[in-house]
């Protein structure tokens, strides 16, 4: 999914889909941190991040893409709101860091093994 520069983003989506968190140390690594997840993720709308001050914010152009990464971060649901279309909060701690890091280093399956002979059967 292609990134935006966070100004060119919010000129060019209306109330987009924001996730949000406070981050009070490492703030540049918590936004490297979480810049490396969500590309990893692989969607395919825009998005932006943006660090002000103690706020890290990563907008989506997606509902359903903003919701999947929330729901991966185990962020919670704020509601709309007139600047954002649907928000969600998070806590971006060592514990989030460390899991969207593992993560962002996983291996991913990207295709699904529609031969039987292919599927892993298990111990004999």
């Amino acid at each position: 999914m292609p990134s935006m520069d966070w100004d060119a983003f919010c000129d060019a989506h209306h109330r987009p889909f924001m996730i949000s968190a406070q981050v009070k140390q490492e703030r540049a690594i918590s936004f490297a941190a979480l810049r490396r997840f969500i590309e990893s993720l692989k969607l395919k709308g825009n998005f932006a991040l943006c660090l002000a001050g103690d706020t890290l914010r990563a907008a989506f152009e997606s509902e359903d893409e903003a919701m999947r990464t929330a729901r991966i971060l185990g962020a919670r649901k704020l509601g709309r709101g007139q600047e954002w279309a649907g928000e969600w909060k998070f806590a971006m701690n060592r514990k989030t860091t460390a899991k969207i890091t593992s993560a962002d280093r996983a291996p991913r399956r990207t295709e699904k093994i529609n031969d039987p002979r292919e599927r892993d059967q298990g111990p004999n």
